[in-house]
C-alpha cells in the first residue's frame, strides 16, 4: 500500500497530463497523498551560470537580470501548471 506518491511532470503538456492522471487514480485507490514535481532545466533557461558569481558571491549586474528573467519563468510554469491541474 502507498502512502505517498510523488509524480514528475515535464513539459510536454499531452504527456505531463497523462503521467499525472495515472497517478491521481493510483493515489485515490490507495488513499495516498499526491506530491507533483516539475523541474525547469537550466540549460534550457536563463538560469544564471554560478561561474558568474563574483568573489564575493554575489551576483553581477547581469546575473541579476539573468536570475530574475528565471524567476518569471519559474512562476510563468507555476501558472500554467496550476492551470491545467484545474483544467
Amino acid at each position: 500500500m502507498f502512502h505517498r506518491i510523488l509524480v514528475a511532470i515535464d513539459h510536454d503538456p499531452a504527456m505531463a497530463q497523462e503521467v499525472f492522471s495515472e497517478a491521481l487514480a493510483l493515489a485515490v485507490a490507495q488513499h495516498a497523498t499526491l506530491h507533483i514535481l516539475q523541474v525547469l532545466d537550466p540549460l534550457k533557461s536563463t538560469y544564471p551560470d554560478p561561474l558568474y558569481l563574483t568573489l564575493g558571491g554575489s551576483l553581477g549586474p547581469l546575473n541579476t537580470q539573468a536570475f530574475g528573467a528565471y524567476v518569471s519563468q519559474w512562476r510563468e510554469a507555476e501558472q500554467e501548471r496550476l492551470a491545467q491541474l484545474q483544467g
